[in-house]
């Protein structure tokens, strides 16, 4: 998959050059390829939030594949932040070709991304990507593809990349505004999704709503689980502020769980304890029912998944209200798969929310959770307007 680092001469003479420091003090790299970089769910350029918004963005650079008259240029090469350009890393140096024809380049970030990459018959792909399941570990996945025409006559210009957000972004909110129950939250999950596809534009501006992922294979579980729980406050729940959601593969067609049908389909889960408060004032945990461990434990309760379809490079915006005034039965539903998927011997997690009896699929309290939807294309900087909200039960 991996391929030469150059392939034409010129650019082979020019690296050969700089093998030693006397050479390359005497190099013009004055010619060098140059790229500018902007988003294009936004018209507002990265130069406009300063350079650590840019390198935060990118997560520190990108690197770019490029062909010239349909044959290799260089291959993989990471770009850095210079000013308010980008240029290649490692005092490295490729000129705009000394010749008329087309120059095609390939961005991608973060650079990590190399081991899915290659560039077949002037089409660009990551194949097989595998999307981290951890939370922590996922990042926003960036791709941009410009064509330059070159005279061969040298002008000092830069090369415009406009990049494209590739993943999905769901960002969680929960509530919970019932003064006789408290809420901690451990972890959110979502169960049975696409976690392995291939990124394949077939040469088309992935903008949202295209088939730009096929292939998709590994079912599993993404999941975010806090190091310390989240007590829901009666005032404002758990908010999770910033930028930050899950990244994960767009998927069409997806299959939706049902509690009459719990071996298949997706779902949210959220890893929590509830406890109601007693005549006197204290609280008594009522799920998962103590186990007489002596350690404070969670379990799974869950909703369906609230949509079939997720598209690159939009924002769903999920918030979920849990044992809301007239919703006040409404904790979720048991779900049959109680394990954590970053750590299946979790000890905090009680995997028989009833010690001894099996309620997978069973209300909590007797409802559902009361999940509400907004969407909007996603901007990593701003405010999202809501494209549609719909709520569902």
């Amino acid at each position: 998959m991996k391929r030469n680092l150059l392939g034409i001469a010129a650019a082979t003479l020019l690296l050969n050059a700089c093998s030693t420091d006397e050479t390359m003090d005497s190099i013009d790299n004055s010619r060098d390829i140059k790229f500018t970089a902007s988003i294009r769910s936004t018209s507002r350029a990265f130069n406009e939030v300063g350079s650590e918004g840019m390198l935060s963005a990118f997560n520190n650079g990108f690197n770019v594949t490029a062909t010239f008259n349909g044959q290799n240029y260089f291959s993989d090469i990471p770009f850095v932040l210079s000013g308010n350009n980008w240029i290649a890393d490692n005092s490295m140096h490729f000129p705009w070709p000394s010749k008329a024809g087309t120059l095609k380049f390939f961005a991608y970030s973060p650079g990590s991304l190399k081991e899915y990459a290659s560039v077949e018959s002037g089409n660009f792909k990551l194949t097989g990507y595998k999307c981290p399941i951890d939370f922590e570990e996922q990042k926003d996945l960036l791709y941009a593809s410009q064509s330059v025409t070159s005279s061969g006559q040298f002008t000092d210009r830069n090369a415009a990349l406009d990049f494209y957000h590739l993943l999905s972004d769901l960002k969680f909110s929960i509530s919970s505004h019932n003064e006789a129950f408290l809420v901690k939250v451990k972890g959110i999950k979502l169960g049975n999704l696409y976690t392995t596809a291939t990124f394949d534009p077939a040469g088309k501006d992935p903008v949202p709503g295209s088939d730009i992922w096929k292939d998709h294979k590994d079912m599993g579980s993404y999941a975010r689980i806090f190091d310390e729980p989240r007590t829901l406050s009666l005032r404002d729940g758990l908010h999770e502020n910033g930028p930050e959601g899950f990244l994960i593969l767009p998927q069409k067609n997806i299959e939706i769980w049902d509690e009459n049908r719990l071996d298949r389909g997706a779902y949210i889960g959220i890893l929590c304890n509830i406890s109601t408060k007693g005549s006197s004032g204290e609280w008594h945990q009522i799920f998962p029912v103590p186990d007489g461990s002596g350690i404070e434990k969670y379990s799974w309760t869950g909703a369906k998944f609230p949509l079939t379809e997720l598209q690159a490079g939009t924002r769903y915006n999920i918030h979920i209200s849990m044992i809301e005034g007239k919703y006040w039965n409404e904790a979720g539903i048991i779900l049959p798969d109680q394990s954590n998927p970053l750590d299946p011997n979790d000890p905090t997690i009680q995997k028989e929310p009833y010690p001894g009896e099996d309620y997978a699929g069973q209300g909590v309290l007797g409802g559902p959770l009361n999940v509400e939807i907004s969407s909007s294309t996603l901007s990593w900087y701003g405010n999202n307007d809501p494209e549609c909200n719909i709520t569902l039960k």
